[in-house]
């Protein structure tokens, strides 16, 4: 006889005659599907309530949204080493249960090769156990070595994605989509800027080719709007235009804080607490102007989920903002009432090369609704 005596978001502990011994609540789950029981929901959980369907909804993807790792970070400019915050935003993410990760941009520190040996040291078996792994190239990231490196250990990539095309489009199951886009300009303020141009020509064609699919975030390095110090990358509201109407939530990293503006209807988060030394917020010359459009903010280390329940009817999408002890101090609820096929047939994996068979990486050389 089992009693369940303990319930968690991360697991059950239960209760036999020979005494009690906790279980994982992911294996608990799979361990309930092969008998056809429902379970009931943990203490904590959002109730799995019925949409205008019949079928109840069930989770069917755990997304975890990071920024800012920079790995051979040790410290000295403030803040602790990088590996220590990344190492505890991996053990976090493990007990989740994780399915596919999304990185901000700054994987690493700087370019060195030490920097890659240190990602790979810390989270190369992490990165591998995902269904996917998908990188934003940030400013770190394309430093003196340029994009080999990047290029050179991310190399699952999509084959349109490459050193002088670092864009591209990644389906998570038929609920998600993320529209990876390059940010980098001369100057981060008109004139000097980039000529965005192809990556809007290409936005518009990728765009039409997830039309099918309820949830649209878009992901790149430089936030367009920000309070922190090193500011807002005005060349990159080119896009502006292009996302209203069309994606769901814009996320970016590179500021070492957390915002959450509001813009043309639009979230627009900026996430990239998950090893850099942390940033001061509302030291931008232009936060009087920002701040009206600001919704949430938190300094300090911090990462994001994506919890996606789905059934025929739909998608509802929690993207939570956790401090290190896993608490969640901001929140963004996404509902999608658009057909899913199959939502309900299991956890739906990300679609692409899965990281889980994937051989070990070469060194390189060198509260609110959306």
């Amino acid at each position: 006889t089992l009693i369940v005596t303990g319930a968690t978001k991360a697991g059950y502990a239960f209760s036999t005659r020979t005494g009690r011994f906790p279980v994982k609540r992911s294996e608990f789950l799979r361990a309930l599907g092969a008998l056809a029981i429902a379970p009931v929901a943990a203490c904590g959980d959002d109730p799995v309530a019925p949409t205008s369907s019949s079928t109840p909804r069930r989770v069917v993807h755990r997304i975890a949204i990071l920024g800012d790792t920079h790995a051979g970070y040790d410290g000295s400019q403030g803040g602790d080493p990088a590996s220590r915050v990344h190492g505890a935003v991996i053990e976090n993410l493990q007990q989740w249960d994780v399915d596919v990760v999304v990185h901000l941009g700054d994987v690493i520190h700087n370019t060195a090769p030490r920097a890659w040996e240190q990602f790979e040291d810390l989270a190369g078996s992490f990165v591998r156990s995902c269904a996917g792994y998908w990188p934003t190239v940030g400013n770190h990231d394309d430093g003196d070595g340029g994009l080999a490196s990047f290029f050179s250990y991310f190399r699952w990539l999509p084959p349109e994605c490459s050193p002088q095309r670092p864009w591209y489009v990644v389906r998570v199951g038929r609920e998600v989509a993320f529209l990876v886009l390059y940010v980098k300009s001369p100057a981060e303020a008109p004139p000097n800027c980039t000529d965005y141009a192809p990556q809007r020509s290409w936005l518009a064609a990728a765009l039409d080719s997830v039309a099918d699919v309820p949830l649209r975030l878009v992901v790149f390095h430089r936030p367009p709007y920000t309070t922190g110090g090193r500011g807002s990358d005005r060349c990159a509201r080119a896009f502006d235009d292009a996302f209203a109407g069309a994606v769901d939530a814009v996320l970016c990293g590179h500021i070492h804080a957390y915002e959450r503006f509001r813009v043309g209807g639009i979230p627009y988060v900026v996430s990239g607490g998950a090893g850099g030394f942390p940033h001061a917020l509302e030291t931008a010359r232009d936060t009087a102007a920002l701040l009206p459009t600001r919704e949430a903010a938190r300094e300090g280390y911090h990462y994001l989920t994506l919890r996606v329940e789905g059934n025929e009817a739909g998608v509802v999408a929690a993207l939570e903002a956790h401090a290190l002890d896993g608490s969640v101090f901001d929140e963004v609820v996404f509902r999608k009432d658009r057909p899913v096929a199959n939502a309900t047939a299991g956890r739906a994996r990300g679609k692409g090369r899965s990281m889980r068979n994937a051989p070990s990486a070469p060194l390189p050389r060198a509260h609110s609704s959306a």
